[in-house]
């Protein structure tokens, strides 16, 4: 599974709305919205997220973090 900290990146930048995170990036509303809600993040360009990472200027690790599935046994 994967987790995305845009909203604590966005906190942390005093950025309150994803409008003002699209004027800011360029990046598309319908994409911040989608990684803001984590849905289908493995779906979202690789660009996207290192054009966020040069925005907030962090490491791609500080934005997405992989959670590994249990094991059901």
């Amino acid at each position: 599974m994967l987790k995305c900290n845009i909203g604590y990146l966005m906190v942390d930048h005093k950025i309150k709305t994803i409008t003002e995170l699209v004027n800011l990036t360029g990046l598309s509303r319908d994409t911040l919205t989608k990684i803001r809600d984590h849905s289908k993040l493995e779906t979202v360009k690789l660009d996207t997220y290192l054009k966020l990472c040069d925005f907030f200027k962090c490491n791609l690790s500080d934005l997405i973090e992989y959670i590994p599935k249990e094991d059901s046994e």
